[in-house]
């Protein structure tokens, strides 16, 4: 392969690089080096692939949700509840009991709900679901 078809279908990085290349490998580059040159993309867009793929965004938004609700909230209210899961502005929290249950969706639910939105805001939470389980 010549020099000019080097020079035309790479980019930058890859040409200031070449005179390494051939004195490793020799002159010029294998059609499969050729495809794969093409695949490069910037590692900011790299990571931010592995962290939707991994889904890490959402993995550090329910740790802190856990961590508040184990901070802010009532001892005997975390000894009894613990969030599971948040959905779409819904907060998923399993109660040991229905006696549980009862006390905090029905008498306690504004209360529980408000500390959490002051304490992470309120587009975060803005409804709980309480379940036995």
């Amino acid at each position: 392969m010549d020099n000019q078809h080097r020079q035309n279908n790479h980019p930058e990085s890859l040409r200031k690089h070449e005179p390494i290349l051939d004195s490793w490998y020799g002159p010029g580059f294998t059609e499969n080096e050729l495809a794969h040159s093409q695949a490069y993309k910037p590692i900011s867009e790299i990571v931010e692939e592995v962290k939707r793929t991994l889904n890490i965004e959402q993995k550090t938004t329910a740790i802190k949700v856990i961590k508040v609700w184990n901070t802010v909230l009532e001892p005997n209210i975390i000894t009894h509840a613990q969030p599971t899961s948040l959905k779409n502005g819904i907060l998923y929290v399993r109660v040991d009991s229905s006696v549980w249950l009862s006390e905090l969706a029905t008498y306690r639910y504004h209360e529980v709900l408000e500390t959490l939105q002051n304490a992470l805001g309120p587009e975060l939470i803005k409804k709980i679901r309480f379940f036995v389980g």
